[in-house]
């Protein structure tokens, strides 16, 4: 079933990016050939029928969509779906109909320009399902309708001027596309001119579109520098928190490094961002498969998940907790009573007992669990060699876990024996 959506999602958008580049074709076309005759290229009038027919198709191909939808999702509410699909099959239909045919060189052929407003449509879906790049995404659409208007504009700048026959085609349209981008940014050389009153309207009309659309650039740009990514948000958080500790207490220079040396790492490693605030936002089903996702990565490298349930895998995920620890840091003594059970994300940990290193922990392996399963001191030391990642598990739920899965325990202990010399 998945497969199926995939394709059948696959060929949607493939056959909208097809639309998409036909409408964006026919958007720059039309306007130009309605003040100057491109019937001189023929490569222009072909791809200009390929693009009718794929308008034509189009209108097919979404009565289609339409109807599977009504029989497959929304059978008890056909009007509700109709009422979303009359105005884009609207807008399919007066795209399709061939108007050069009926009216050559009328400005009815304008109306074929609707089909762009399924290329917003298009852009839209593309801006949801790249959340990450959604900023990104908003600047780039905004030069390509950019470039789109100041393409019209030269375009009616050309039909309200005498052409010149002493230029050809290419620079008759780069001289008007040069007027539009002067004016448009206000920059405005004066060598070419308005010298008629409608002229001097247009031109004050282009400025004010060029004044209003680097404004709007100008907010997006300002926005996307300062919606840095969340880790270098809360980066700069801690730097100025420690700034504001050092103005009225005294921290030494060596406490001061390794606290920026921590800070850092949070940064480069990207784990300083709490995902708790986006995860306590969703609902229980959502939440649980948000958080295996996050941390999936992680899991399947662990030898004692490898072979595990779904449930289990899932039951463990929600519950696992972030921890990071620095260079030199001891995270449990020998003898200590333990309620934790931890898994090594990244970072690397010695093994000490009685003073003696006896094991060197690395990335995928976990340690703590003898403790919860004999219930028993911890028999030796874990001090951290490097900056470290760490997942815990305490012991209320792996107690919960194991019961529910008993056959875990013996998993755990012969990876304990496997190891030569547990740490606990």
């Amino acid at each position: 079933m998945i497969l199926v959506l995939y394709k059948e999602n696959l060929y949607y958008y493939s056959w909208n990016a097809i639309v998409a580049v036909s409408a964006i074709f026919v958007g720059l076309y039309i306007p130009l050939n309605l003040v100057i005759d491109l019937g001189e290229y023929p490569i222009f009038v072909i791809l200009y029928s390929i693009a009718s027919v794929i308008f034509i198709a189009d209108v097919f191909v979404e009565i289609f969509r339409f109807k599977r939808h009504v029989r497959s999702n929304n059978p008890f509410e056909p009007k509700a779906t109709a009422g979303k699909f009359l105005p884009w099959f609207a807008v399919d239909m007066v795209a399709a109909l061939p108007f050069m045919i009926f009216f050559p060189g009328s400005p009815f052929q304008l109306l074929k320009l609707f089909k762009l407003i399924k290329v917003g449509r298009f852009m839209h879906q593309i801006s949801q399902q790249e959340v990450r790049l959604s900023q990104f995404l908003t600047i780039s659409f905004f030069f390509f309708w950019l470039v789109h208007i100041a393409h019209w504009i030269s375009c009616g700048w050309l039909g309200i001027s005498n052409l010149n026959a002493d230029f050809d085609i290419s620079t008759t349209y780069v001289r008007a596309l040069y007027w539009t981008v002067t004016t448009l940014t206000t920059v405005g050389y004066g060598d070419i001119l308005p010298q008629t009153n409608v002229q001097m309207i247009y031109a004050m009309f282009v400025q004010l579109i060029g004044f209003a659309a680097f404004g709007y650039l100008i907010g997006d740009v300002v926005t996307l520098l300062s919606k840095k990514d969340p880790s270098t948000r809360q980066y700069l958080r801690n730097i100025e928190s420690l700034s504001g500790a050092l103005q009225i207490r005294d921290i030494n220079k060596d406490l001061q490094k390794r606290i920026l040396n921590y800070y850092n790492y949070l940064r480069k490693e990207k784990v300083g961002y709490d995902e708790s605030y986006f995860l306590d936002g969703l609902p229980t089903t959502l939440k649980t498969e948000a958080e295996l996702e996050l941390k999936k990565n992680f899991i399947v490298g662990i030898p004692l998940f490898q072979n595990a349930s779904i449930d289990f895998i899932s039951r463990v995920a929600i519950k696992l907790e972030l921890v990071i620890i620095t260079p030199g840091e001891i995270l449990m003594r020998q003898d200590d009573t333990g309620n934790e059970m931890y898994f090594i994300i990244s970072g690397m940990l010695d093994v000490v007992r009685n003073g003696n290193p006896i094991f060197l922990l690395k990335e995928g392996d976990f340690f703590g669990e003898m403790s919860l399963v004999a219930n028993k001191p911890r028999t030796a030391t874990v001090k951290a060699r490097s900056f470290c990642n760490l997942y815990r598990l305490e012991r209320k739920t792996f107690e919960q876990i194991v019961s529910d899965f008993p056959e875990i325990i013996e998993q755990i202990k012969e990876k304990a024996k496997s190891r030569g010399m547990p740490p606990d």
